[in-house]
Protein backbone atom coordinates (compact mmCIF):
# COMPACT_ATOMS: atom_id res chain seq x y z
CA UNK A 1 0.00 0.00 0.00
CA UNK A 2 1.20 3.28 -1.01
CA UNK A 3 -0.61 6.17 1.12
CA UNK A 4 -0.49 9.62 1.79
CA UNK A 5 2.67 10.37 0.25
CA UNK A 6 3.05 13.81 -1.20
CA UNK A 7 5.91 15.34 -4.00
CA UNK A 8 6.44 18.87 -3.60
CA UNK A 9 7.37 18.87 -7.95
CA UNK A 10 5.98 15.39 -8.94
CA UNK A 11 5.57 11.78 -8.65
CA UNK A 12 4.25 11.27 -5.37
CA UNK A 13 4.54 7.72 -5.47
CA UNK A 14 6.97 7.28 -7.86
CA UNK A 15 9.30 9.50 -10.51
CA UNK A 16 10.63 7.92 -13.38
CA UNK A 17 13.04 9.47 -16.10
CA UNK A 18 11.73 6.58 -19.04
CA UNK A 19 13.63 3.76 -17.80
CA UNK A 20 11.00 1.35 -15.95
CA UNK A 21 10.07 -0.76 -19.04
CA UNK A 22 9.88 -4.10 -17.71
CA UNK A 23 8.35 -2.72 -14.22
CA UNK A 24 5.18 -3.72 -12.41
CA UNK A 25 2.96 -2.33 -9.64
CA UNK A 26 0.55 -5.52 -8.79
CA UNK A 27 -2.04 -5.94 -6.24
CA UNK A 28 -1.57 -2.84 -4.74
CA UNK A 29 -3.25 0.51 -3.31
CA UNK A 30 -2.54 3.77 -4.48
CA UNK A 31 -4.44 5.75 -2.18
CA UNK A 32 -4.48 9.58 -0.42
CA UNK A 33 -0.95 10.89 -2.43
CA UNK A 34 -0.78 14.13 -4.04
CA UNK A 35 2.27 15.94 -5.96
CA UNK A 36 2.18 19.81 -6.66
CA UNK A 37 2.65 19.73 -10.00
CA UNK A 38 1.84 16.73 -12.18
CA UNK A 39 1.67 12.98 -11.58
CA UNK A 40 -0.21 12.69 -7.80
CA UNK A 41 0.62 8.79 -8.40
CA UNK A 42 3.37 8.54 -10.88
CA UNK A 43 5.22 10.48 -13.34
CA UNK A 44 7.27 9.38 -16.09
CA UNK A 45 6.40 5.41 -15.72
CA UNK A 46 6.48 3.09 -18.58
CA UNK A 47 5.76 0.06 -16.97
CA UNK A 48 2.56 -2.16 -15.85
CA UNK A 49 0.15 -1.09 -13.34
CA UNK A 50 -2.19 -4.44 -12.82
CA UNK A 51 -4.93 -5.02 -10.31
CA UNK A 52 -4.68 -2.16 -8.20
CA UNK A 53 -6.73 0.31 -6.60
CA UNK A 54 -5.79 4.38 -7.27
CA UNK A 55 -8.02 6.32 -5.44
CA UNK A 56 -8.23 9.54 -3.58
CA UNK A 57 -5.08 11.11 -4.83
CA UNK A 58 -5.01 14.68 -5.96
CA UNK A 59 -2.74 16.64 -8.36
CA UNK A 60 -2.61 20.64 -8.20
CA UNK A 61 -1.35 21.02 -11.49
CA UNK A 62 -1.51 18.05 -13.39
CA UNK A 63 -2.16 14.59 -14.15
CA UNK A 64 -2.83 11.85 -11.80
CA UNK A 65 -1.05 8.78 -13.46
CA UNK A 66 1.49 10.52 -15.47
CA UNK A 67 3.00 8.21 -18.02
CA UNK A 68 6.07 8.36 -20.84
CA UNK A 69 5.83 9.75 -24.17
CA UNK A 70 9.85 9.59 -24.96
CA UNK A 71 10.66 8.97 -27.94
CA UNK A 72 12.14 4.71 -28.15
CA UNK A 73 10.31 3.76 -25.02
CA UNK A 74 7.70 1.73 -23.89
CA UNK A 75 4.24 3.14 -22.86
CA UNK A 76 2.28 2.24 -19.70
CA UNK A 77 -0.03 -0.16 -19.59
CA UNK A 78 -3.06 -0.28 -17.30
CA UNK A 79 -5.37 -3.73 -16.13
CA UNK A 80 -7.90 -4.75 -14.16
CA UNK A 81 -7.57 -1.42 -11.93
CA UNK A 82 -9.98 0.79 -10.23
CA UNK A 83 -9.25 4.07 -10.36
CA UNK A 84 -11.69 6.83 -8.14
CA UNK A 85 -12.06 9.55 -6.71
CA UNK A 86 -9.02 11.33 -7.98
CA UNK A 87 -8.91 14.98 -8.73
CA UNK A 88 -6.69 16.39 -11.28
CA UNK A 89 -5.66 19.54 -12.17
CA UNK A 90 -7.58 21.61 -14.30
CA UNK A 91 -8.04 20.62 -17.70
CA UNK A 92 -5.81 17.74 -16.79
CA UNK A 93 -6.74 13.80 -16.11
CA UNK A 94 -7.04 10.41 -14.11
CA UNK A 95 -4.51 8.90 -16.68
CA UNK A 96 -2.16 10.80 -19.47
CA UNK A 97 0.14 8.94 -21.81
CA UNK A 98 -0.71 5.31 -22.08
CA UNK A 99 -0.81 2.54 -24.30
CA UNK A 100 -3.36 0.64 -23.12
CA UNK A 101 -5.98 0.42 -20.47
CA UNK A 102 -7.89 -2.38 -20.27
CA UNK A 103 -10.68 -3.94 -17.88
CA UNK A 104 -10.56 -0.97 -15.77
CA UNK A 105 -12.70 1.41 -14.12
CA UNK A 106 -12.26 5.13 -14.58
CA UNK A 107 -14.47 6.68 -12.13
CA UNK A 108 -13.15 10.64 -11.38
CA UNK A 109 -13.36 14.24 -10.56
CA UNK A 110 -11.76 14.71 -13.74
CA UNK A 111 -11.23 14.09 -17.04
CA UNK A 112 -10.61 9.91 -17.41
CA UNK A 113 -7.83 9.64 -20.04
CA UNK A 114 -5.72 11.87 -22.26
CA UNK A 115 -3.17 10.49 -25.36
CA UNK A 116 -3.87 7.20 -24.72
CA UNK A 117 -3.56 4.78 -27.39
CA UNK A 118 -6.41 2.39 -26.98
CA UNK A 119 -9.19 1.71 -24.27
CA UNK A 120 -11.23 -0.98 -24.21
CA UNK A 121 -13.03 -3.40 -21.78
CA UNK A 122 -13.80 -0.49 -19.33
CA UNK A 123 -15.86 1.93 -17.41
CA UNK A 124 -15.54 5.62 -17.44
CA UNK A 125 -17.50 9.04 -17.68
CA UNK A 126 -16.98 10.15 -21.26
CA UNK A 127 -17.87 9.29 -25.08
CA UNK A 128 -17.68 5.94 -25.87
CA UNK A 129 -16.17 5.34 -29.27
CA UNK A 130 -15.40 1.56 -28.57
CA UNK A 131 -18.57 -0.67 -28.15
CA UNK A 132 -16.51 -3.20 -25.31
CA UNK A 133 -16.80 0.35 -23.14
CA UNK A 134 -19.37 1.30 -20.70
CA UNK A 135 -20.07 4.68 -19.55
CA UNK A 136 -22.17 3.49 -16.37
CA UNK A 137 -21.83 4.11 -12.65
CA UNK A 138 -19.83 1.13 -11.48
CA UNK A 139 -21.69 1.03 -8.34
CA UNK A 140 -19.08 0.64 -6.01
CA UNK A 141 -20.36 -0.92 -2.61
CA UNK A 142 -18.72 2.52 -0.82
CA UNK A 143 -19.03 1.16 2.70
CA UNK A 144 -17.20 -1.04 4.92
CA UNK A 145 -12.89 -2.96 4.55
CA UNK A 146 -13.61 -2.80 0.50
CA UNK A 147 -15.45 1.05 -0.42
CA UNK A 148 -14.23 0.31 -4.02
CA UNK A 149 -15.75 -3.35 -4.29
CA UNK A 150 -18.78 -3.68 -6.83
CA UNK A 151 -22.06 -4.43 -5.44
CA UNK A 152 -24.49 -7.24 -7.26
CA UNK A 153 -25.93 -4.58 -9.67
CA UNK A 154 -22.84 -3.68 -11.07
CA UNK A 155 -22.30 -3.29 -14.95
CA UNK A 156 -18.63 -4.62 -14.21
CA UNK A 157 -19.44 -8.33 -13.47
CA UNK A 158 -19.30 -10.32 -16.48
CA UNK A 159 -17.69 -7.36 -18.37
CA UNK A 160 -14.33 -7.99 -19.15
CA UNK A 161 -12.49 -9.20 -21.96
CA UNK A 162 -12.94 -12.74 -22.73
CA UNK A 163 -9.69 -13.20 -23.98
CA UNK A 164 -8.27 -12.09 -20.31
CA UNK A 165 -5.21 -14.23 -19.53
CA UNK A 166 -6.73 -16.49 -16.89
CA UNK A 167 -3.55 -18.98 -17.05
CA UNK A 168 -3.36 -20.36 -13.42
CA UNK A 169 -5.24 -18.76 -10.46
CA UNK A 170 -5.08 -14.93 -10.99
CA UNK A 171 -6.44 -13.64 -7.56
CA UNK A 172 -8.42 -10.00 -6.77
CA UNK A 173 -7.13 -7.12 -4.44
CA UNK A 174 -9.32 -8.98 -2.28
CA UNK A 175 -7.66 -11.88 -2.40
CA UNK A 176 -10.22 -13.47 -4.04
CA UNK A 177 -9.60 -15.89 -7.45
CA UNK A 178 -10.87 -14.50 -10.32
CA UNK A 179 -14.34 -16.50 -12.03
CA UNK A 180 -12.70 -17.08 -15.00
CA UNK A 181 -14.97 -20.09 -16.07
CA UNK A 182 -17.19 -17.60 -17.86
CA UNK A 183 -15.69 -13.86 -17.88
CA UNK A 184 -13.97 -11.66 -15.15
CA UNK A 185 -15.35 -8.97 -13.86
CA UNK A 186 -14.13 -5.38 -14.76
CA UNK A 187 -11.72 -3.42 -12.00
CA UNK A 188 -9.65 -4.09 -9.12
CA UNK A 189 -12.72 -6.18 -7.47
CA UNK A 190 -14.10 -9.59 -8.14
CA UNK A 191 -17.86 -9.85 -7.73
CA UNK A 192 -18.07 -12.87 -5.76
CA UNK A 193 -21.17 -15.29 -7.60
CA UNK A 194 -20.75 -17.70 -4.37
CA UNK A 195 -24.56 -18.60 -4.20
CA UNK A 196 -26.58 -20.21 -1.53
CA UNK A 197 -30.42 -20.81 -2.25
CA UNK A 198 -32.76 -21.10 0.29
CA UNK A 199 -36.49 -22.09 -0.44
CA UNK A 200 -38.82 -23.32 2.20
CA UNK A 201 -40.80 -25.21 -0.78
CA UNK A 202 -38.04 -26.93 -1.82
CA UNK A 203 -37.85 -30.95 -2.02
CA UNK A 204 -34.18 -31.09 -3.08
CA UNK A 205 -31.34 -32.80 -1.01
CA UNK A 206 -31.53 -29.39 1.14
CA UNK A 207 -27.54 -28.66 0.35
CA UNK A 208 -28.19 -24.89 -0.80
CA UNK A 209 -26.10 -25.19 -4.07
CA UNK A 210 -29.44 -24.58 -6.39
CA UNK A 211 -33.04 -24.00 -6.96
CA UNK A 212 -33.89 -27.48 -6.51
CA UNK A 213 -31.58 -28.04 -3.63
CA UNK A 214 -32.03 -25.39 -1.79
CA UNK A 215 -32.14 -25.55 1.94
CA UNK A 216 -34.96 -25.03 3.65
CA UNK A 217 -33.99 -23.16 6.42
CA UNK A 218 -32.20 -19.48 5.74
CA UNK A 219 -30.50 -20.14 9.24
CA UNK A 220 -28.70 -23.15 7.47
CA UNK A 221 -27.69 -21.08 4.48
CA UNK A 222 -26.48 -18.29 7.19
CA UNK A 223 -24.15 -20.83 9.11
CA UNK A 224 -22.13 -21.81 6.11
CA UNK A 225 -21.67 -18.41 4.46
CA UNK A 226 -18.00 -17.28 3.82
CA UNK A 227 -16.94 -14.02 2.98
CA UNK A 228 -17.93 -13.39 -0.24
CA UNK A 229 -21.01 -15.59 -0.99
CA UNK A 230 -24.82 -14.25 -1.47
CA UNK A 231 -27.95 -16.21 -0.10
CA UNK A 232 -30.73 -16.15 -2.45
CA UNK A 233 -34.17 -16.43 -0.57
CA UNK A 234 -37.30 -17.64 -2.25
CA UNK A 235 -40.65 -16.07 -1.49
CA UNK A 236 -42.27 -17.18 1.48
CA UNK A 237 -41.92 -17.38 5.60
CA UNK A 238 -38.56 -18.18 7.39
CA UNK A 239 -38.71 -18.75 11.25
CA UNK A 240 -35.37 -18.69 13.36
CA UNK A 241 -36.69 -21.86 14.81
CA UNK A 242 -39.30 -24.26 14.68
CA UNK A 243 -39.21 -24.48 18.56
CA UNK A 244 -40.23 -22.00 21.01
CA UNK A 245 -36.53 -20.56 22.49
CA UNK A 246 -37.03 -16.95 22.06
CA UNK A 247 -33.25 -16.16 22.13
CA UNK A 248 -32.80 -18.08 18.37
CA UNK A 249 -32.78 -15.12 15.65
CA UNK A 250 -31.22 -14.85 12.29
CA UNK A 251 -28.21 -14.52 13.58
CA UNK A 252 -24.36 -13.10 11.81
CA UNK A 253 -22.46 -13.57 14.28
CA UNK A 254 -18.77 -12.39 13.39
CA UNK A 255 -19.93 -12.80 9.72
CA UNK A 256 -18.20 -10.75 7.08
CA UNK A 257 -18.60 -9.91 3.23
CA UNK A 258 -22.36 -11.42 2.83
CA UNK A 259 -25.09 -10.20 0.77
CA UNK A 260 -29.04 -11.82 1.99
CA UNK A 261 -31.26 -11.29 -0.81
CA UNK A 262 -34.98 -11.63 -0.66
CA UNK A 263 -37.55 -11.33 -3.41
CA UNK A 264 -37.16 -14.32 -5.36
CA UNK A 265 -39.50 -16.66 -6.98
CA UNK A 266 -36.98 -19.15 -6.55
CA UNK A 267 -36.07 -19.87 -10.30
CA UNK A 268 -33.90 -16.39 -11.53
CA UNK A 269 -30.57 -17.10 -12.58
CA UNK A 270 -29.66 -13.06 -12.29
CA UNK A 271 -30.52 -11.10 -9.34
CA UNK A 272 -32.12 -8.55 -11.49
CA UNK A 273 -34.81 -10.69 -11.76
CA UNK A 274 -36.15 -10.59 -8.41
CA UNK A 275 -38.68 -9.07 -7.26
CA UNK A 276 -40.07 -8.36 -3.80
CA UNK A 277 -43.28 -6.99 -4.55
CA UNK A 278 -44.28 -10.42 -6.50
CA UNK A 279 -42.37 -12.60 -4.21
CA UNK A 280 -42.49 -11.15 -0.69
CA UNK A 281 -39.87 -12.85 1.33
CA UNK A 282 -40.50 -12.36 5.30
CA UNK A 283 -38.22 -13.03 7.96
CA UNK A 284 -40.53 -13.46 11.15
CA UNK A 285 -40.09 -14.06 15.23
CA UNK A 286 -43.27 -15.11 15.27
CA UNK A 287 -42.37 -18.78 16.75
CA UNK A 288 -44.29 -20.57 19.69
CA UNK A 289 -47.97 -20.09 19.49
CA UNK A 290 -48.15 -18.38 16.27
CA UNK A 291 -50.11 -14.87 16.32
CA UNK A 292 -48.91 -14.80 20.28
CA UNK A 293 -46.45 -11.46 20.30
CA UNK A 294 -45.16 -12.85 23.62
CA UNK A 295 -43.36 -15.88 22.93
CA UNK A 296 -41.88 -14.51 19.59
CA UNK A 297 -38.13 -14.36 19.19
CA UNK A 298 -36.33 -10.95 20.99
CA UNK A 299 -34.95 -9.77 17.63
CA UNK A 300 -35.62 -11.32 14.18
CA UNK A 301 -31.99 -10.09 12.90
CA UNK A 302 -29.09 -10.15 15.27
CA UNK A 303 -25.80 -8.60 13.69
CA UNK A 304 -22.58 -9.20 16.27
CA UNK A 305 -19.38 -8.20 15.41
CA UNK A 306 -19.96 -8.39 11.87
CA UNK A 307 -18.49 -6.38 8.99
CA UNK A 308 -19.81 -5.67 5.27
CA UNK A 309 -22.91 -6.81 5.45
CA UNK A 310 -26.00 -6.47 2.85
CA UNK A 311 -29.73 -7.58 4.15
CA UNK A 312 -32.30 -6.58 0.78
CA UNK A 313 -35.32 -7.44 -0.53
CA UNK A 314 -37.12 -8.49 2.94
CA UNK A 315 -40.02 -7.73 5.41
CA UNK A 316 -38.84 -8.43 8.92
CA UNK A 317 -41.24 -8.58 11.23
CA UNK A 318 -42.69 -9.99 14.83
CA UNK A 319 -39.43 -9.35 16.98
CA UNK A 320 -40.31 -8.79 20.54
CA UNK A 321 -37.39 -8.10 22.73
CA UNK A 322 -39.36 -7.90 26.35
CA UNK A 323 -36.85 -9.48 28.31
CA UNK A 324 -35.65 -6.94 31.15
CA UNK A 325 -33.07 -9.86 32.79
CA UNK A 326 -31.39 -10.83 29.43
CA UNK A 327 -28.93 -13.65 28.81
CA UNK A 328 -25.97 -11.15 28.44
CA UNK A 329 -27.55 -9.29 31.46
CA UNK A 330 -30.01 -6.39 32.31
CA UNK A 331 -31.23 -4.70 29.66
CA UNK A 332 -29.28 -6.78 26.91
CA UNK A 333 -32.83 -7.46 25.09
CA UNK A 334 -35.26 -4.76 25.17
CA UNK A 335 -34.52 -2.98 22.38
CA UNK A 336 -34.38 -3.95 18.28
CA UNK A 337 -37.01 -6.71 18.36
CA UNK A 338 -36.64 -6.20 14.27
CA UNK A 339 -33.19 -6.05 14.00
CA UNK A 340 -30.48 -5.75 17.09
CA UNK A 341 -27.25 -4.72 15.40
CA UNK A 342 -23.57 -4.65 17.88
CA UNK A 343 -20.03 -3.67 17.21
CA UNK A 344 -20.42 -3.95 13.41
CA UNK A 345 -19.12 -2.04 10.21
CA UNK A 346 -20.70 -1.66 7.04
CA UNK A 347 -23.99 -2.63 6.92
CA UNK A 348 -26.28 -1.83 3.81
CA UNK A 349 -29.98 -2.32 4.85
CA UNK A 350 -32.18 -1.96 0.79
CA UNK A 351 -35.84 -2.28 0.34
CA UNK A 352 -36.77 -3.72 3.70
CA UNK A 353 -39.64 -3.67 5.53
CA UNK A 354 -39.66 -3.15 9.51
CA UNK A 355 -43.28 -4.07 10.46
CA UNK A 356 -45.03 -4.57 13.97
CA UNK A 357 -42.46 -5.60 15.77
CA UNK A 358 -41.55 -4.54 19.68
CA UNK A 359 -39.37 -3.77 22.31
CA UNK A 360 -39.87 -3.09 26.15
CA UNK A 361 -37.73 0.68 25.76
CA UNK A 362 -35.86 1.51 22.33
CA UNK A 363 -35.58 0.65 18.84
CA UNK A 364 -38.48 -1.45 18.58
CA UNK A 365 -37.75 -1.79 14.79
CA UNK A 366 -34.21 -1.45 14.57
CA UNK A 367 -31.55 -0.81 17.25
CA UNK A 368 -27.93 -0.36 16.98
CA UNK A 369 -25.04 0.13 19.37
CA UNK A 370 -20.97 0.66 18.49
CA UNK A 371 -21.74 0.52 14.77
CA UNK A 372 -20.65 2.26 12.02
CA UNK A 373 -21.52 2.74 8.63
CA UNK A 374 -25.09 1.61 8.62
CA UNK A 375 -26.50 2.96 5.49
CA UNK A 376 -30.70 2.26 5.11
CA UNK A 377 -31.93 2.90 1.28
CA UNK A 378 -35.34 2.76 0.71
CA UNK A 379 -36.95 1.30 3.15
CA UNK A 380 -40.03 1.28 5.46
CA UNK A 381 -40.98 1.11 9.61
CA UNK A 382 -44.71 0.58 10.07
CA UNK A 383 -46.44 -0.36 13.42
CA UNK A 384 -43.58 -0.80 15.58
CA UNK A 385 -43.83 0.08 18.96
CA UNK A 386 -42.60 0.02 22.52
CA UNK A 387 -44.29 -0.59 25.53
CA UNK A 388 -42.15 1.15 28.46
CA UNK A 389 -43.24 4.93 27.22
CA UNK A 390 -40.69 6.01 29.91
Amino acid sequence: TFDNNHAQISGGVLHSDHSMNYSKFSLSKMINNSADSTGAVCKGYNGKIDNCLIANNTTGNGNVIHGDIYSGSEKLNINFCTIADNIAGPGMSAVHDAELIENSIIWNECIPFQNCDQIRYSIFEGEISDSTNLAMDPRFLRIGSYPYSISYLSPAIDAADPESDTIGQYYDLAGKIRKYRNRMDIGAYEYSRDKIYVDSRAIGNNTGYSWPHAFRKLEDAIAIAVPGDSIWVATGTYYPTEGNDRYKSFKLYEKQNITILGGFAGNETSATQRNSLLNPTVLSGDIGVRGIQTDNSYHVLFFWFASDITIDGFKITSGYADNLIGIDGPGTEVSGGGMRIESTNGVVIRDCDFVSNVSYTDGAGCSFTETGDLVMVNCSFRNNHTIDDN
